[in-house]
């Protein structure tokens, strides 16, 4: 469960880190948002990944589809989306095909071209845009309907990714993957700055460093695949974020590598 949702601070205002943290945050509140009990989220249909299924009150399907940018083809992939889940019809047992299914695009804001989609489809869309509200040292998710202005909103238990703990004044450091972000989830402040800390001392190390992240894991190193030489690697275990160098063995012509935990 995520517990902290990661914002960052931008010119404009505040936004969700990606669009994987969005959808984190969606998904979990949607009953208390948008009233709807939610089926599964990132459900594969004849090729087709959906972002949130759900359904409401009526047992109609709801299919959701979230993007944390502005973007033009959001129309195009809910159809693509409807059409596969007709033909499939799953959940059965909790949703009822035979009334209308309810298409959701929640964006931070609409493309004219959406509109223009949506004005010649024989479908019917719901256009939600969404936005990060701070009010009184506290963050919502708000919800409007651009076409009847009507509202809901969440308060996001917010954990703030400043950009002064990825940017040196001489290095452009990369967002953080959505692999770190969620080992360091339910740190406090102090122990995520330390972690963002370590994590731009070894990124700023040398230009060839990159970062590698996979579930429970980040490495840091050159090259791709088998060829990559790793230096560091941050890892869970037990509730934790461990630190590993990768250091070569001392003595001898061995070209053996070991982990040092710090």
């Amino acid at each position: 469960m995520l517990t902290n949702a990661s914002l960052i601070k931008t010119g404009s205002g505040w936004e969700f880190v990606s669009e994987e943290i969005l959808e984190d945050f969606i998904y979990e509140n949607l009953e208390k948002l948008l009233g709807l009990n939610v089926l599964d989220r990132q459900y594969i249909v004849n090729n087709q990944r959906c972002d949130i299924l759900a359904v409401d009150s009526h047992q109609k399907l709801v299919i959701l589809e979230l993007k944390n940018v502005e973007d033009r083809g959001i129309i195009q992939e809910l159809t693509r989306y409807y059409d596969a889940l007709l033909d499939e019809q799953p959940f059965s047992d909790k949703v009822d095909y035979q009334q209308p299914v309810r298409l959701i695009a929640i964006t931070p804001n609409f493309h004219r071209d959406n509109f223009t989609d949506r004005k010649y489809h024989t479908l019917d869309f719901q256009f939600l845009e969404f936005s990060v509200i701070e009010n009184e040292d506290k963050f919502y998710l708000r919800l409007k309907d651009v076409d009847n202005g009507k509202t809901s909103q969440a308060i996001i238990p917010y954990q703030e990714l400043d950009n002064d703990l990825d940017l040196d004044l001489d290095l452009d450091l990369p967002t953080p993957p959505t692999a770190l972000l969620k080992l360091v989830n339910n740190f406090d402040s102090p122990q995520q700055e330390e972690i963002f800390r370590m994590r731009r001392k070894i990124l700023a190390f040398h230009p060839k460093i990159q970062e590698f992240a996979s579930a429970g894991s980040i490495k840091y190193g050159s090259g791709s695949g088998k060829s990559s030489k790793f230096c560091a690697e941050f890892c869970s275990y037990k509730d934790e974020v461990i630190l590993f160098l990768w250091l070569p063995y001392k003595g001898g012509e061995s070209s053996r590598i070991g982990k040092i935990k710090l």
